[in-house]
């Protein structure tokens, strides 16, 4: 795995996203990133933290990040809108 990570690590805007999620300052926005690099992006920044919540715009694009990210974490699960609305009524 080091060697996926080791490429985001050599990009100067990653480690100052590091630095600004463990000072816990809120919201984040990161824009530029292309569909294919968010579940590795998502991975680099969440580090070894047991839990992680990803917001997609529509099921499509929630279902691509969802099995990009089965290959960095096969513990990953998927949520569609319509099973949420039915766990709140």
């Amino acid at each position: 795995m080091k060697a996926l990570m080791q490429p985001l690590e050599d990009i100067a805007g990653f480690s100052e996203l590091k630095k600004s999620l463990k000072g816990n300052q809120g919201l984040l926005v990161v824009s530029g990133c292309l569909e294919s690099q968010k579940a590795h992006l998502i991975h680099g920044l969440s580090g070894k933290t047991p839990m992680r919540l990803v917001i997609a715009g529509d099921e499509r694009q929630a279902k691509e990040i969802f099995e990009d990210l089965r290959f960095y974490d096969k513990n990953t699960m998927f949520y569609p809108a319509k099973d949420l609305l039915f766990f709140q009524a």
